[in-house]
């Protein structure tokens, strides 16, 4: 099993950063087999190669499992992990604040929602009524490492790769 350190640090604001360093280090103690990239290690399971994938992009599982409906499972265990993903926003000095602002609104509408579910599956918001993501977390504690963790994303990924046992390069 490969636990990604991006979902794992989304834990922390249900589970706070010892806790997810713990979880870390109780993955390494079950010798994983680690892999790098979703599509590699997705088309692995459906090939029969490995028994299980843990905290791979819901979208891109749900992907597969289209393809392979009798060889794949994709299950949500709680809390969900859920991260900025694809993230935009308004720079503070922007000439046309407004203008970023309109397409944000655009963005969360009902329709372009929907049209993310049919073009992109699954990549809608879970906060759009209307999104299938919306109802595949529905009724589950969710982890939201939201803005106020984006900047501390980079530290905690490189604690949880720590505690995995992973290797690091000093550059200078």
């Amino acid at each position: 099993m490969d636990v990604a350190p991006a979902a794992v640090f989304a834990l922390t604001p249900a589970w706070g950063l010892e806790k997810v360093l713990s979880f870390a280090r109780k993955l390494r103690e079950q010798s994983p087999v680690w892999a790098r990239g979703h599509t590699r290690i997705l088309t692995s399971i459906a090939a029969g190669e490995y028994a299980m994938h843990g905290a791979t992009n819901y979208h891109s599982a749900m992907r597969l499992k289209e393809k392979n409906p009798a060889n794949l499972g994709v299950a949500l265990v709680e809390p969900v992990p859920t991260r900025l993903h694809e993230a935009q926003a308004v720079l503070g000095t922007a000439t046309n604040p407004h203008t970023v602002l309109l397409w944000l609104e655009h963005m969360a509408s009902p329709e372009v929602q929907r049209h993310l579910d049919e073009v992109e599956p699954l990549k809608s918001s879970i906060y759009a009524h209307v999104s299938a993501l919306r109802k595949a977390v529905e009724g589950k504690k969710v982890s939201v490492a939201a803005w106020k963790w984006f900047y501390q994303r980079e530290d905690i990924e490189k604690q949880i790769a720590s505690a995995y046992g992973f290797p690091t390069a000093d550059v200078k």
